[in-house]
């Protein structure tokens, strides 16, 4: 990299202005990090150059960052603010749930006027959706409780209906009898001929192991996870086979709650993987990293046919950052650590799509009417939070990233020798962004259980001809950039390796890379003013 575009790098990043997320109360700025300091504060090792540039999602050609656009068939929240905002942050994919309800009123009468507003606002942005098709029609998939409750509410107050109750929330067809499923498979097709040249991808159902009744009984629960999965393959076989019939190009997804079971197994051995493309699996708790490995080889072995590609998601996962009744120690900061934690996880291991959930919080969400707050945005009055920062900062370092196990990144600290010494797991990804060596290193653990930093040195292999000559670190929630003063081997090393003594490793992923890691932040003609 030449001396010119060397300074319009540094110049951008030291005009580049720091995320003003929404700060509680009105109390200290740093309450938004729960008062934990800048890990490169005064240290004479880093050096500050400035903040991490967002990109348009218009600007960015292809990355793995996604985010969730579900329950607007309930009218959760007002998208249309909101979206010129996630245009900004660089977000790519946008997963829609397309509301039977509200789409077909009147049978045999489609009207897809209400979601042809969001899509195409989404894709102005630069933003695709795709399509989540889920959930019942009170027309035919009768619920006697949500029918009381609809009976009870006049629709000037329909947004007082639990929010399970205003979407039809887990009545499937293909349990409510074959007249209800054909009504589902023509709804089906009609919304895949009205929408095949904007959308390509549709997922049939929803966490079918927690949303599969029958006028409100639970048949996942009852009949076991064997049943289950015959069924639900038969949804999919047969719903896919709808849509494709109208669009043979459509790329048809299957998807779960979790991964890592016995379910998956059963899914495997009813021949599952001969009718998707992709499978998107959702995953939720305190944790991304343990057994991620493990648990999508498994999907892998029990999905993929052989001759056929098979594609995996990760496709609904996040964590609160108000009350809920999940249980969680909420704050922006947590919010912000699981979802650096769960995109860099599923990075390293090749998953070319990580939706979060969600884009805002949602009035009215859960069964019992209260609100639900994994939202980027806070509902009503469309407030940032520090995880919309976060979300752009990513959105933008993970641009074209993939995984290259040739390249690795360690972490260390005397006097560990022969034997692990650390009483805490460290994790780490080795990625290539446009070509540029990337490294992640953290310290696993519970998201919502602070951990204080572990110093220790990092070694980042790469090729024996240094790819990596002016280091820098990055702080992916507070957005800062930092020149780190590195320790290069002796030129008769046999074993070349940048060390970096003394590295902070956080509970959240640090990021380590050269600085022509921005070379695409800039202006076409940077390098020649």
């Amino acid at each position: 990299m030449n001396q010119d575009k060397m300074n319009a790098i540094l110049a951008l990043l030291a005009a580049t202005e720091a995320p003003a997320p929404v700060i509680p109360n009105g109390v200290r700025a740093n309450h938004t990090y729960d008062f934990t300091r800048d890990p490169f504060a005064a240290d004479e090792n880093f050096t500050f150059l400035g903040h991490v540039p967002a990109k348009a999602s218009r600007d960015i050609a292809e990355s793995m960052v996604g985010i969730g656009f579900e329950t607007l068939d309930r009218d959760t929240f007002d998208p249309f603010p909101i979206i010129p905002l996630l245009g900004k942050s660089g977000v790519k994919h946008a997963r829609c749930q397309t509301g039977w309800i509200k789409c077909e009123k009147t049978p045999g009468v489609y009207d897809f006027g209400w979601l042809d507003k969001i899509v195409d606002a989404l894709l102005a942005e630069g933003i695709q959706p795709w399509f989540s098709v889920s959930f019942g029609n009170p027309l035919y998939t009768p619920n006697e409780k949500y029918a009381e409750l609809w009976e009870k509410y006049t629709e000037e107050r329909k947004m007082e209906i639990p929010g399970h109750a205003r979407g039809y929330v887990s009545e499937v067809p293909l349990l409510h009898g074959e007249e209800a499923m054909q009504a589902f498979l023509r709804y089906a097709a009609a919304l895949t001929e009205h929408f095949k040249d904007r959308v390509t991808v549709y997922e049939i159902w929803n966490e079918p192991e927690h949303f599969w009744n029958c006028n409100g009984v639970d048949y996942a629960a009852r009949d076991g996870a064997v049943a289950l999965a015959k069924n639900y393959t038969e949804l999919v076989r047969r719903t896919g086979e709808a849509i494709r019939q109208v669009f043979p190009e459509a790329k048809i997804a299957a998807n779960s709650c979790g991964i890592g079971n016995s379910y998956i197994n059963e899914l495997g051995y009813c021949g599952l993987g001969n009718y998707i493309d992709i499978y998107t699996y959702h995953y939720y708790g305190n944790t991304p990293e343990p057994l991620l490995a493990a648990n999508l080889a498994q999907l892998r072995a029990c999905l993929q046919v052989p001759g056929k590609e098979l594609t995996i998601w990760q496709g609904e996962s996040g964590r609160s950052s108000g009350n809920t009744i999940l249980p969680s120690c909420p704050s922006q900061y947590n919010q912000a650590k699981y979802l650096v934690r769960r995109l860099v996880s599923d990075a390293g291991q090749g998953i070319p799509m990580s939706s979060i959930f969600t884009a805002s919080d949602l009035k009215g969400y859960y069964p019992d009417g209260s609100n639900q707050n994994f939202g980027m945005f806070t509902v009503g009055d469309v407030m940032p939070k520090l995880g919309y920062y976060v979300l752009s900062a990513m959105a933008a370092l993970l641009e074209g990233v993939t995984p290259d196990p040739r390249i690795l990144v360690q972490f260390g600290a005397p006097p560990q020798v022969f034997e692990d010494t650390f009483a805490y797991r460290f994790d780490g990804a080795a990625l290539r962004r446009k070509g540029v060596p990337l490294f992640a290193v953290w310290r696993g653990g519970n998201n919502d259980i602070p951990h204080a930093p572990q110093y220790g040195y990092v070694k980042l292999h790469t090729r024996a001809e240094p790819e990596i000559q002016d280091l820098i670190a990055i702080d992916p929630i507070r957005r800062n950039v930092y020149r780190v003063k590195m320790v290069m081997p002796k030129p008769n090393e046999k074993r070349p390796a940048i060390i970096v003594k003394d590295f902070p490793v956080l509970d959240y992923p640090l990021l380590l890379t050269d600085l022509r890691i921005f070379e695409d932040f800039l202006p076409e003609n940077a390098d020649k003013e």
